[in-house]
């Protein structure tokens, strides 16, 4: 009962790390602590990891789960996301099976290994070329609330290897060193890496849409826009996610000057989410929009391959 009690709360922070990040990115500094302080005492088998998995990738691709439901036919729209947690929860599987090694050095090693291998190739064998899902990356929440000024120094991956290394040290007893670490590699900014003035001016928005019709989908933005611009009038661009509008908005171009005229006003940019006819065939693209113009657009060539 204590070891399930562990991987669930394992599982639990990890994935409240991206649910709810503007009150739990700290998260990612933890969910692995329980793991590793269990490995300590208690062997771990295939299935262990098979069931932090499944629970894991079931919630953290919830959003996967909600499309495929909403927009697939028949049986395969509920085949189609499990098998893709359960491809995911495989590798889990013998991540846990590789935390059996005694030495504290290899337990490091293979978690590394692992999320390198979530990031950048686990869905090679679905794809044509070497493949990741980087937005399970446990560097992702800490955008929200830590500077990570050093991230143009040491990159993402040596910002992953500090983070997972910081709760190695934890389960060690080595607090002091771990605490330093993380000042360093989460919380300070080098003067040479002071936050771009333009990142400072921008805002993403996290909402979940539900009008179903172009116009109707149009008005929900323009609602969610004004509540931004209200809310935080110092922003000069706002950033919707992909597909926020998921109809060609060239054909929808009332929507562009319904937008300026409530919310974005002359001196605001929307870029967000939507197709575009290329070609008799639609484009998943983002476009850049200001004073009720397009003033840059760009099509996705490298589709994720589910």
């Amino acid at each position: 009962m204590t070891t399930w009690f562990y991987l669930i709360s394992s599982a639990a922070i990890y994935v409240g790390s991206f649910l709810y990040t503007a009150y739990f990115w700290w998260g990612s500094f933890l969910f692995l602590i329980p793991l590793f302080y269990l490995s300590r005492y208690k062997k771990f088998t295939f299935f262990h990891g098979f069931i932090w998995g499944a629970i894991t990738y079931s919630l953290q691709l919830s959003a996967i789960w909600i499309l495929s439901i909403e927009y697939g036919i028949g049986w395969f729209k509920y085949c189609a996301p499990a098998l893709l947690v359960c491809w995911f929860a495989l590798f889990s599987g013998f991540w846990f099976v590789l935390l059996n090694a005694r030495k504290k050095e290899l337990k490091y090693l293979v978690t590394v290994l692992y999320f390198l291998c979530i990031h950048f190739i686990i869905l090679t064998p679905f794809s044509c070329c070497i493949e990741g899902y980087p937005f399970v990356l446990p560097l992702i929440p800490l955008m929200y609330g830590a500077q990570m000024g050093l991230l143009p120094i040491v990159g993402k991956t040596g910002l992953l290897i500090g983070l997972i290394l910081i709760q190695l040290l934890v389960t060690y007893e080595y607090v002091v060193l771990s605490f330093c670490l993380m000042i360093l590699l989460f919380f300070s900014t080098p003067a040479q890496h002071q936050q771009s003035t333009w990142r400072q001016h921008c805002i993403g928005v996290v909402h979940s849409w539900k009008e179903k019709t172009a116009y109707k989908r149009a008005q929900e933005i323009c609602y969610v826009l004004i509540d931004i611009v209200q809310k935080h009038p110092e922003k000069r661009v706002i950033v919707l996610p992909e597909t926020a509008f998921p109809y060609s908005l060239e054909e929808h171009d009332y929507a562009l000057k319904m937008w300026t005229d409530n919310a974005l006003g002359p001196n605001k940019q929307l870029i967000l989410g939507s197709y575009r006819k290329n070609k008799g065939k639609l484009a998943n693209s983002f476009y850049v929009i200001q004073l009720s113009r397009i003033i840059f657009y760009y099509d996705k060539t490298h589709l994720i391959p589910f």
